[in-house]
């Protein structure tokens, strides 16, 4: 049943139905965490995969799962029709969509609740008034919540949208009116520049969110994103989770949260909170979803509202004790929540950080392959994720394969714990951001809370890789020898001549000599340098100096730095180890375009070509001066990794 309220919009009357059997419309993590919570409450689930996902934990956990054929997006998890169907088939009562795909698509909203299922989330009409960050940004404007400066008309003309960037003042963000997580955003700083990030921009929003429509606002140049995360039930009752704040990101995506924000006091947590339920209250909002604010000094603004469970949500859980994914199957029954704003505390300080499977010393860039081993989450630590011992990567689907998240009485436990964490958890097999986020937790400045937006950038210099000393190279040697126990012993006992190794370290390879001096030291010589390690029971000690080790794949973990040290094999030539070309394709993908032409001369770091892989766009840029003798691509052509691109001679 349905009536107007005041505002025009359609409010649902609260009916209870209890769900029994849900259809999960999504994969890997996001699947897995509601089923979680679906088994405690006794729900039924059901999964889907597709082709290459036939080996991952999705498949496993739920109750029944179902073969999604066909290799676009469009043909599996983002083909409403036939997800519909699947759940009607299987006899569920209620679709839980997940993030992302159809998270926060009004017209499946729609088609779900036309087909008598149960839609876990907000109304389609509450799905298109705050998912047009346009139409939000009237409505913020008419309820008296504070809004960036900007222009998001229906002018989309290129000259015009300039014109008005021009008016401004740069720099200024393109944002895709439809978009969220991070695609289809532009940061411009200058005039020049602002035609070509549009047009990026607006391919990156048509591929990913079907509308090429932006707007454009003024780029605060020093915010925080703070983020308060709300929840109604179906009868009028609108509560906040207080707030996360998710500041350090890269390419505008978030890979570390933490709750509470070092940056609020509590007269500044109230405003903001109260500013998130006004919102929700104007609307007559259900469900779950999150009010995103930019935080400048003291004011803050209005950013968007995500209709959908956010990925960090297990921030707010850890710090408040609520389950999200049950709160969101509640207001989707039509149960009443019988807690009131008061009985919602924020206890302690949590933390997450999300683990992508990418490079971050080469730009972020994508990384695919085989994961060998993720590791084992130690006490203190939350790890969720959707994949195995053995699944692989692939360029098909967001890279983010986990997330980490810890709780403590102080940040400080917080972070110390994450870091022990992280340490525990080497996803072998893959590059990943694993040692990146722990230089990051290390930082004096995020230890200090001054986290914001540009903290990657403006501290990319020290989140560079540490320099390895020669001791902690020595230590990761020691250690590698001494792991071989049966030698170890044996040459101990028999008066020990010494061994030679090879060792790869780097780009380098180099000769070690181990020779024990006693029942429990090693000498240990390299390079010209030459100590000696004491053996004892928890840590090898090299000049009164204690070093903790952890073994991962072709690395060391040596006391929380990373050092890339492996045993040398046989080197084959360039094409049969792998070597790419200076001008070939990173990674597998698509060519979206051609920037340059045969005969054109170009500068080290011009753009040469753009191509798309796991939903994100990448520009190629030269390496080094020279003249592009030929064009070996073509736009639209889809390309494995390692593949040349251009000659450059």
């Amino acid at each position: 049943m349905k009536k107007e309220n005041q505002t025009g919009s359609k409010l649902y009357m609260a009916t209870i139905k209890k769900i029994e059997k849900v259809l999960i419309a999504n994969r890997a993590e996001i699947a897995l965490r509601v089923i979680k919570t679906c088994r405690t409450l006794g729900i039924k689930t059901v999964t889907l995969y597709t082709f290459e996902e036939r080996n991952l934990p999705q498949r496993e956990f739920a109750d029944e799962t179902y073969y999604l054929e066909g290799k676009l997006l469009s043909e599996t998890y983002l083909n409403m029709d036939k997800i519909i169907q699947i759940a009607k088939d299987s006899g569920c009562d209620a679709i839980h969509p997940g993030y992302g795909f159809l998270s926060e698509n009004a017209i499946f909203a729609q088609k779900v609740t036309d087909a008598g299922l149960v839609f876990i989330g907000p109304t389609p009409e509450h799905i298109v008034l705050m998912g047009d960050k346009k139409g939000s940004k009237d409505k913020m404007i008419e309820i008296g919540v504070p809004v960036i400066p900007g222009y998001n008309g229906e002018n989309q003309e290129p000259e015009f949208l300039k014109s008005e960037a021009d008016k401004m003042g740069y720099p200024v963000l393109i944002k895709a009116s439809a978009g969220g997580g991070g695609k289809g955003m532009r940061v411009v700083n200058d005039s020049k520049d602002f035609l070509a990030e549009l047009e990026s921009c607006k391919r990156e929003a048509l591929s990913s969110f079907g509308s090429d429509i932006v707007l454009i606002e003024k780029f605060i140049t020093s915010p925080r994103h703070i983020e308060i995360q709300v929840m109604s039930d179906t009868h009028g009752n609108h509560f906040h989770f207080f707030e996360r704040e998710c500041s350090i990101q890269r390419r505008h995506q978030k890979i570390i949260e933490e709750s509470p924000s070092m940056a609020l006091s509590d007269e500044l947590r109230k405003k903001m909170t109260d500013a998130a339920v006004k919102i929700t209250t104007a609307i007559d909002y259900h469900g779950a979803g999150t009010v995103e604010l930019i935080l400048d000094g003291e004011n803050f603004y209005f950013l968007e509202m995500n209709t959908r469970l956010q990925v960090e949500h297990p921030v707010t859980e850890m710090v408040t004790g609520y389950d999200l994914v049950e709160l969101q199957l509640m207001a989707a029954s039509g149960e009443r929540f019988e807690f009131t704003q008061d009985d919602i505390k924020q206890v302690g300080h949590a933390i997450e950080c999300r683990i992508y499977a990418e490079d971050p010393d080469n730009d972020f860039m994508p990384a695919i392959g085989r994961l060998e081993y993720i590791g084992d989450a130690i006490e203190g630590i939350r790890l969720d994720t959707g994949y195995k011992n053995g699944n692989s990567i692939t360029v098909n689907f967001d890279p983010m394969i986990a997330k980490v998240i810890t709780w403590g009485a102080e940040r400080n436990e917080a972070v110390g714990t994450m870091i022990a964490g992280l340490n525990h958890l080497p996803f072998e097999g893959l590059t990943t951001n694993n040692d990146y986020l722990v230089r990051i937790l290390k930082h004096e400045a995020f230890l200090a809370g001054n986290t914001y937006t540009h903290f990657v950038k403006t501290y990319e210099a020290d989140l560079a890789p540490a320099e390895v000393y020669a001791e902690e190279i020595a230590a990761a040697l020691a250690h590698d020898f001494l792991k071989d126990d049966i030698m170890f012993d044996s040459f101990r006992m028999s008066g020990d001549q010494g061994e030679k190794r090879i060792y790869d370290f780097g780009e380098n390879t180099f000769e070690a000599f181990f020779k024990f001096s006693g029942v429990s030291t090693l000498v240990v010589r390299f390079e010209g340098f030459t100590c000696t390690v004491d053996i004892e029971e928890d840590a090898l000690w090299i000049n009164e100096v204690p070093f903790h080790i952890l073994t991962q794949k072709n690395a060391y973990i040596v006391n929380s730095k990373r050092v890339e040290l492996s045993r040398s094999v046989a080197k084959r030539s360039g094409a049969a180890t792998g070597e790419a070309h200076e001008m070939s394709s990173p990674m597998p993908g698509k060519i979206l375009k051609v920037l340059v032409q045969a005969g054109q001369e170009v500068k080290i770091g011009d753009a040469l070509v753009v191509m798309e892989a796991m939903k994100m766009e990448h520009t190629v840029k030269a390496s080094r001066d020279g003249k592009i003798d030929a064009i070996l691509v073509q736009e639209g052509q889809t390309i494995d990794g390692g593949v040349d691109l251009v000659e450059l001679n």
